[in-house]
């Protein structure tokens, strides 16, 4: 009788799921701002971008928050800035 390898690999499947969310959430996300241009300033308006749409902010949301608390330093941002 010969076992059968769908539950071996349904397994290896849903262990990889995790690895390549935060994989592609690595991938896609630019933590910090962005800086806008004000007149003689520049203002920094916090949130991370994500190079894929504004899918992604929905799609990494509960990660997004993870990261904030784990990588702090990425995440602050200067309020305003000279532009020089």
């Amino acid at each position: 009788m010969t076992q059968s390898r769908a539950p071996l690999t349904i397994a290896i499947v849903l262990l990889l799921l995790p690895v390549l969310y935060v994989g592609s959430y690595f991938a896609l996300v630019t933590p910090g701002g962005d800086f806008k241009p004000m007149g003689w300033a520049v203002q920094y308006q916090p949130g991370g971008q994500y190079r894929a749409g504004a899918w992604a902010m929905q799609l990494f949301w509960p990660l997004e928050q993870i990261d904030r608390k784990v990588r702090p330093g990425a995440w602050e941002g200067v309020i305003w800035k000279d532009a020089k």
